[in-house]
């Protein structure tokens, strides 16, 4: 995947997401995504 793709750099975009989708209205709920990429990411889950 490349130099980019580390976990700081997943968790900063997926917190902007969440942000610019509340913000433009979505019903999305606050920390979701974090929380699934956590998990995904978790060896516990493979």
């Amino acid at each position: 995947m490349g130099h980019s793709c580390t976990a700081r750099s997943v968790t900063l975009i997926l917190a902007a997401l969440e942000t610019i989708l509340r913000q433009s209205g979505s019903s999305i709920e606050p920390g979701a995504a974090l929380a699934a990429a956590a998990q995904a990411s978790d060896p516990a889950n493979a």
